[in-house]
């Protein structure tokens, strides 16, 4: 079992093979850098927080997933609170909005733009809507999609210790006593059980 994971040094280390940890390894993968991915199996199909997604996240996962699984997304204007027998519902995004304003926007167009202008155009054309998404369906596909580039290194385990020196990461030691030494980085996406911060006292 050790030496499965010995040349895994000066590596960048994601905790955790949630939704935020399978978007990190995505990008990872997409500019080329081997790393390592720590998590479990595959999503189950149990409901689960995050589906209404805000005006950043929504469009960026629109363009990164949208073409492959366009019926994951849903656009949403509102949210509805239930407070005893009292509902009360709150528009959040006008429903007349696409989900990508800025579709007609080509790359050799926005390159034109001077680099101080291209923050403005990329504010105004990035996304326009909520979306609501399907994450029984879409969590899973991302999950075997993230695992299956090259320059992941997918590892089913917890870690059940974080050692360090300083304010510096020197190993992850997993529940089955495998180690990753001198990790280059370490992205913790273990949500609340975050065992970086339990390391660090925060």
């Amino acid at each position: 079992m050790r030496s499965e994971i010995e040349n895994l040094k000066n590596i960048p280390v994601i905790i955790g093979s949630s939704l935020t940890g399978l978007l990190i390894s995505m990008t990872l993968s997409r500019e080329g850098i081997n790393h390592v991915l720590i998590g479990g199996g595959p999503p189950d199909d149990v409901p689960r927080l995050g589906e209404s997604l805000n005006e950043c996240a929504g469009p960026a996962l629109w363009r990164e997933f949208g073409k492959e699984v366009q019926d994951c997304f849903f656009i949403k204007s509102h949210i509805s609170l239930m407070n005893g027998r009292f509902l009360s519902m709150i528009y959040l995004a006008n429903p007349n909005r696409s989900v990508c304003a800025g579709s007609h926007l080509t790359e050799s167009k926005f390159n034109q733009y001077p680099s101080l202008w291209k923050l403005l155009v990329s504010a105004l054309f990035k996304g326009t809507t909520i979306l609501h998404l399907d994450r029984i369906r879409f969590d899973p596909m991302v999950y075997h999609k993230a695992i299956a580039k090259k320059e992941c290194r997918f590892i089913n385990g917890m870690v059940d210790k974080v050692e360090m020196s300083s304010d510096r990461i020197t190993s992850l030691q997993l529940k089955d006593g495998r180690k990753i030494d001198s990790p280059s980085f370490v992205y913790d996406a273990a949500g609340f059980r975050s065992p970086v911060a339990a390391a660090a006292s925060v």
